[in-house]
């Protein structure tokens, strides 16, 4: 789903200390849409695009990507810190 952009939602993700792929799948809703930001029409997707990660990542199916995390935890830093102003 390019379109939906999920890339944008890193920050917010990291900030909320959600890290991992198997945290996404049992998220409920309404967080994911009111705290997080995610659109109401690509929630069910990335939480059924979640669960297919995690089953194929127990089949050891699953191919792990190394993203650097430093960008994405100043970005939320940032966003922290314009909260609190």
């Amino acid at each position: 789903m390019p379109a939906a952009n999920f890339m944008r939602f890193h920050a917010d993700f990291i900030g909320h200390g959600i890290f991992y792929v198997d945290s996404v799948a049992d998220l409920p809703s309404e967080f994911l849409v009111n705290e997080i930001g995610l659109p109401h029409g690509v929630v069910k997707k990335l939480q059924s695009h979640a669960s297919r990660l995690m089953r194929r990542a127990e089949k050891g199916k699953g191919r792990a990507e190394i993203i650097d995390l430093t960008e994405i935890q100043r970005e939320a830093h940032t966003k922290e810190k314009e909260n609190v102003e």
